[in-house]
């Protein structure tokens, strides 16, 4: 930037709370702290787009380009070191005010001056610890753009400031009592298990890595107090090349477990480690130098030295029952893990295979008996097996499962979602509910408690189940898809924006299915053109590629295109129920709402109906004044007089315009 230029800038001034006593009592450690303080916050910086302009002191004044980078790079800021402090010692501590404006800035002398720098630096005394605040002109630019509440200050004066200026603090999450229900050990003892390292000779004993990992987060979500983040939300830093505080800043953790793993014949070698992410100090770490056999006693061993090290109560007498002792199914049960984790057609059947033959080594093999029900149910929904093709296998499973181990939480989240294909709402619930008292880590069974609050109509409770599985698994493709349309769907559409624009990068096309969706309820047709054009480049999911074209032709009014859309779908994918269901959502977008209501009716008889459209797509606002709408909640169970519309509603046939 050349000496003297001006420029529209937003600004970014921190404080640290207290530094001032601290280097008065103890020189030597401040210094330590602020160094410290200096590393944590410049990451945070470059990664929000801010550039530091200079430090003053225990101060850092930073600009950005956007009011909204800078107010996303303050509160994460604020939730790091909120993070940060709860398990640090009271000497390491940092606590800061942050400020923030808009406005004019001068650049000359590689510095900034001007009425912009002045004011941001007298918000930022406003602000609590811990806390931000922001101008009047920062507020008009991000209040409908970031997921925190705003609160705007009574009539605050800004020191040599000659002009009056509206001040807004964010109320940050710790702030808000429904957060601060939740507060304590499990801020503290939130652990992720990074991918284990394959160090073997073989690649393909790559399996064999991934499985150690996915054992290890199962034996620790077994501690009651602890939260370990799910499988696939770790699995995205495989191969990944990111710091450890980077890591803990992005899921949201305070500890994280990393290790590798060599395996050659039968011997076998593993080494692991528990890190504090906020100072990457290593807790605890150690080697294992193995035979085979010796795996499950290797898993266990590390599981226990890990939770004594965060002092949980961890009892390795809880993953006794339903386990093998068999290396031979062991190793099929972990090839199949990896199989069905890849979520292809081919590979899920051979996974399926894997888990026959491990069962058959060792029929109290538990979890070999739930992942291959999973098999069964990926099949079925992609139309590979018929409902009961599908359903039958899946509850025969289930109960070899039950029998075994009735006390596995995976064994009944598996049960809910059975229930719930089959249209049991209420033992879904139960089922979901007992899976969550049993493993509050697992955040598949809130997966499955939201699905069936949302198909009953209890859209904000299912949202707010749905927040908790995120905080177990920020990375799930399942959590963030059906959330960020929850979110739309209850009105909260910054909200989903917000999480959407997050995961784009690790979730491309995820993402931008979510966008096509939203982008084709609001009717903006040119934004959800882009986002369909996205999704048939990426050259994955086919079918909802070919979909996604027929409803947005249809939306156009392109009806010769919609027809030959439906055509090619019906024909690549014939006899599929879920196909049927779908094409009648494109005739309704046609105008045709007896051909959607008929095919609404044939997807409830065969268990592929989609409540969540059904009941809350702004595209079918007409079609819930129609009594056939009420006819299939009825018919489906999930009818309620104090959300639906009434019985006596008579049949319309209008199109939403």
């Amino acid at each position: 930037m050349s000496q003297g230029q001006r420029r529209l800038a937003a600004i970014m001034f921190t404080d640290m709370v207290g530094f001032t006593g601290l280097a008065q009592s103890d020189e030597a450690q401040s210094l330590l702290v602020l160094e410290r303080h200096g590393k944590l916050l410049r990451p945070f910086f470059s990664r929000f787009g801010g550039r530091e302009v200079k430090t003053i002191g225990d101060s850092f004044l930073v600009e950005f380009d956007s009011a909204l980078d800078a107010v996303n790079c303050a509160v994460g800021i604020q939730k790091f070191l909120h993070d940060y402090n709860l398990s640090s010692h009271e000497s390491w501590k940092i606590s800061l005010r942050i400020g923030v404006h808009l406005g004019d800035v001068v650049h000359q002398y590689n510095d900034i001056f001007g009425d912009a720098v002045n004011v941001a630096s007298r918000l930022q005394p406003l602000a609590e610890p811990e806390g931000v605040c922001i101008s009047e002109q920062v507020y008009d630019h991000v209040r409908n753009k970031i997921a925190q509440p705003l609160e705007k200050l009574v009539s605050p004066e800004l020191k040599n400031v000659r002009f009056s200026i509206d001040v807004y603090k964010v109320v940050m999450p710790w702030e808000r009592k429904q957060a601060a229900s939740h507060e304590g050990t499990s801020e503290t003892h939130r652990i992720a298990v990074l991918p284990f390292v394959n160090m073997s000779p073989d690649p393909n004993d790559e399996y064999f890595a991934d499985g150690l990992t996915e054992e290890l987060i199962s034996k620790l979500s077994l501690a009651k107090d602890l939260r370990i983040i799910a499988r696939t939300s770790i699995m995205k830093y495989k191969n990944e090349t990111k710091g450890i505080s980077e890591i803990g800043e992005e899921l949201g953790v305070s500890y994280l477990v990393e290790g590798s793993v060599r395996k050659a014949v039968n011997k076998i070698r593993v080494t692991a480690q528990l890190i504090q992410t906020n100072t990457e100090e290593h807790l605890w770490a150690s080697s294992y130098d193995k035979t085979m056999d010796d795996i499950f006693a290797v898993q266990t061993d590390i599981a226990e030295k890990i939770s004594k090290s965060l002092h949980s109560g961890f009892l390795s007498s809880n993953i006794e029952k339903g386990e093998t002792k068999n290396v031979v199914a062991y190793s099929y049960y972990l090839q199949g893990k990896q199989l069905l984790n890849e979520r292809g057609s081919v590979a899920v059947r051979q996974a399926l295979e894997l888990f026959y033959k491990a069962a058959t080594l060792d029929p109290s093999f538990v979890r070999a008996y739930v992942s291959s029900a999973y098999c069964y149910a990926f099949l079925g929904m992609r139309s590979e097996l018929s409902f009961d093709e599908a359903v039958a296998p899946m509850k025969s499973s289930a109960a070899k499962a039950l029998a075994i181990d009735h006390n596995l939480a995976e064994v009944h989240a598996l049960l809910s979602f059975i229930a719930w294909i089959e249209d049991d709402h209420s033992i879904a619930e139960q089922e979901a509910l007992k899976a969550i008292e049993l493993n509050p880590s697992l955040s598949e069974a809130y997966i499955r408690l939201s699905y069936v609050k949302a198909t009953r109509g209890y859209l904000k409770e299912s949202i707010a189940i749905l927040e908790r599985a995120q905080q177990l698994d920020p990375l799930s493709s399942d959590v963030v898809g059906n959330l960020g349309l929850a979110y739309f769907w209850a009105g909260r559409e910054a909200d989903a924006l917000e999480l959407w624009n997050r995961n784009r990068a690790l979730l491309p096309r995820l993402v931008a299915d979510e966008m096509a969706e939203y982008y084709l309820e609001k009717k903006d047709l040119d934004n959800a053109e882009e986002q369909v054009k996205f999704l048939e480049s990426s050259g994955e999911d086919h079918y909802n590629s070919i979909l996604k074209r027929a409803e947005l032709h249809a939306l156009k009014g392109e009806r010769e295109a919609a027809e030959q859309a439906i055509a090619k779908l019906e024909k690549d994918f014939k006899g599929a129920a879920v196909t049927d269901r779908n094409v009648g959502f494109v005739r309704y977008y046609l105008g045709d709402a007896d051909a959607f209501f008929e095919a609404m009716f044939r997807a409830l008889g065969s268990h592929v109906l989609d409540p969540f459209r059904l009941r809350y797509s702004l595209l079918l606002d007409n079609a819930r004044h129609d009594s056939r709408y009420t006819e299939i909640l009825i018919k489906n169970g999930i009818y309620s007089k104090d959300i639906d519309p009434p019985l006596n509603r008579a049949s319309s046939t209008d199109i939403d315009s």
